[in-house]
């Protein structure tokens, strides 16, 4: 937690100009493209993307909006989608009456090494009562996530 004796005064705001490759990859061109293929389509995008795509995009918004959005379309809603393409392929497994493609195919090769074999080998460490890759963090990173996410849940 932060020191109760802390002021604004003693705040240090350390800036980083951090982002996920995935959502930089998307450029103009791609929406411009799939709006020649797919005349009207709904085109939504990640706002870690570039900010001239999502000016471009019909709709920007975090996973759990893209995802709202593709669940409460209509049938035969189509839907052009600017985030990692693995969320976009499961969408349209799960929505087979909506047209679900991606803005372009933007892999990311880190969320990618999450597999079900990976799942089940975890798993089956636990049964054994064995724990196997613990991440662990320092009490402050754990009290400010903790805190991140408690908000993101709530923005849901």
């Amino acid at each position: 937690p932060p020191d109760e004796g802390a002021s604004l005064a003693d705040t240090r705001v350390v800036v980083w100009k951090g982002y996920c490759r995935v959502h930089t990859n998307f450029k103009v061109e791609h929406v411009e493209a799939i709006r020649a293929e797919y005349p009207g389509i709904t085109v939504i995008v990640h706002p870690e993307c570039r900010p001239e795509v999502v000016a471009q995009a019909d709709l920007s918004g975090s996973t759990a909006l893209i995802v709202r959005m593709v669940e409460e379309a209509g049938s035969g809603a189509q839907f052009a989608i600017g985030t990692e393409v693995n969320l976009v392929d499961r969408l349209a497994l799960e929505h087979r009456d909506k047209t679900i493609v991606p803005l372009y195919r933007s892999l990311c090769h880190t969320m990618s090494l999450n597999t079900p074999r990976h799942l089940l080998y975890v798993l089956e460490k636990i049964i054994e009562g064995e724990l196997v890759n613990v991440v662990t963090v320092d009490q402050e990173t754990s009290y400010w996530a903790n805190l991140a996410l408690e908000e993101m849940l709530k923005a849901k």
